[in-house]
């Protein structure tokens, strides 16, 4: 997907402000003490950039929260870390992420202006003799499916973490590039932007992953009363939510002679040929809300196929917990409260699966104080109503990825069937701040939003 910098810059400062620009917080408890944490930045393989993290007086530190703002001769720049997550953007490159050179707010210290293709590493550094004797945790993140991608491994070793962290990136890498509805970084057409091309004209082949994905999608959304729709693109396309430059409110005259291509009936997918075809000139496909959850889901498999057996991948919103934590409890998500910033509305102890969050919150736009977001209703062509965010705990990240926009779309009490039909557990907040939490078969609904709700998966 080609984007342009100015706008993963502004990405990264919503990141920053927004608190990673998800709607899950994960709350990680490592096992063993580290002394202190090493940055590494890394352009296309070379290392460009690696420090580690001091505190004022110059000495080690490790911490899981930090954040530094600097203003000087060079203008305002932010050093974050977050959850283990580093981040760090300056206001002087619009068109470029910028990395400070350091931690300290000395004007003469220069930064680095980076293009897109960068990884931010995190490592905790230990006592010589102390790395290999425990599991250790090792982090890094890249910038994939429009958001940041961060995988946490607790291995033996930093090149059993990094080979193994490799293999899970690689796959987050070749899923985007065959989904992504705008064509790969190499300029070659995606599997989807072929069959897009392709509407009305002739069937493509396409790779087995494609077929997995629309297959499913379709399944679950008969389940969902045909609230899911994979052919929604004409509509994100009308609409343009994200793009600063053209999003709008269309009218309904533009909106409505797109309706009838937006029609999983038109979509014919042929596994024996691992063929697809949109029978209708103008349709197109948008796996916006499937593929992010099976590329969580192969990466996941590829770090057990490296030996992994605790690790934590955030994507965004979704969020994959493998194997529990080392001493043997649960990880712990937090489910953010979608209207008040930094809070958390819930907490799920899980030790295998995934945790997708599907929210008004994470893109939209502001018109005449009314949120237009990107969560579209197939039937109307509209920003979905009624529901402010939607979790979905599953053991499967593409099911929870697609489940929790069904039940976004469908509001709290269709999606209630949904729960119970499938043994799921999840929280829905409708637009009335009206929590629902889906738990074991049980339904509780409580009158406001408040911290501190708790549940087990």
């Amino acid at each position: 997907m080609r984007l342009s910098l100015s706008k993963i810059v502004a990405i990264v400062l919503a990141t920053l402000v927004l608190g990673a620009c998800i709607a899950l917080l994960v709350m990680r408890f490592l096992s063993t003490p580290a002394l202190a944490q090493k940055v590494v930045i890394e352009q296309d393989g070379v290392v460009v950039y690696e420090a580690m993290l001091k505190n004022e007086d110059g000495a080690p530190v490790h911490t899981e929260e930090l954040l530094l703002h600097f203003t000087g001769s060079l203008g305002e720049y932010t050093v974050a870390l977050h959850n283990g997550m580093v981040r760090m953007v300056s206001s002087l490159c619009p068109d470029q992420l910028c990395v400070h050179q350091g931690l300290t707010d000395d004007p003469n210290t220069p930064i680095v202006c980076l293009p897109q293709r960068i990884i931010i590493s995190v490592e905790d550094v230990f006592d010589e003799g102390e790395e290999g004797s425990e599991l250790v945790s090792y982090t890094q993140h890249r910038f994939l499916f429009d958001t940041i991608v961060g995988i946490t491994v607790f291995a033996g070793s930093a090149d059993e973490a990094g080979l193994a962290i490799a293999a899970a990136f690689e796959e987050f890498e070749a899923v985007e590039r065959m989904a992504t509805r705008y064509g790969s970084d190499a300029g070659a057409p995606s599997d989807i932007q072929r069959i897009n091309d392709a509407a009305g004209v002739a069937p493509q082949v396409v790779d087995q992953a494609i077929i997995i994905m629309l297959e499913r999608a379709l399944s679950l959304s008969e389940l969902g009363e045909g609230s899911f729709n994979p052919a929604i693109g004409p509509i994100v396309d009308l609409w343009a939510i994200g793009n600063s430059e053209k999003e709008r409110v269309p009218s309904s005259a533009e909106i409505k002679p797109l309706l009838p291509l937006v029609d999983m009936t038109k979509i014919e997918i042929n596994a024996q040929e691992n063929t697809v075809f949109l029978t209708e000139a103008g349709m197109s496909l948008d796996l916006g809300s499937v593929a992010k959850g099976y590329a969580t889901d192969r990466a996941a498999e590829a770090l057990r196929a490296n030996g992994i057996e605790h690790a934590l991948i955030s994507a965004g919103g979704n969020i994959y917990a493998l194997g529990g934590r080392p001493d043997g409890s649960p990880w712990r998500v937090g489910i953010q409260d979608p209207r008040h910033e930094g809070e958390i509305l819930a907490v799920t102890e899980i030790f295998e699966g995934s945790v997708v969050t599907s929210g008004d919150d994470q893109r939209y736009f502001v018109i005449n104080d009314t949120r237009y977001h990107h969560i579209f209703d197939p039937n109307t062509g509209m920003p979905a109503q009624g529901v402010w965010q939607a979790t979905v705990v599953s053991d499967c990240s593409m099911d929870a990825d697609i489940l929790s926009t069904i039940c976004f779309i469908l509001g709290p009490e269709k999606s209630e069937r949904l729960f119970k039909q499938l043994g799921l557990s999840g929280v829905i907040v409708d637009a009335d701040a009206q929590v629902f939490l889906f738990i074991n078969d049980k339904t509780v609904i409580l009158p406001e939003l408040k911290e501190g709700y708790h549940f087990t998966h």
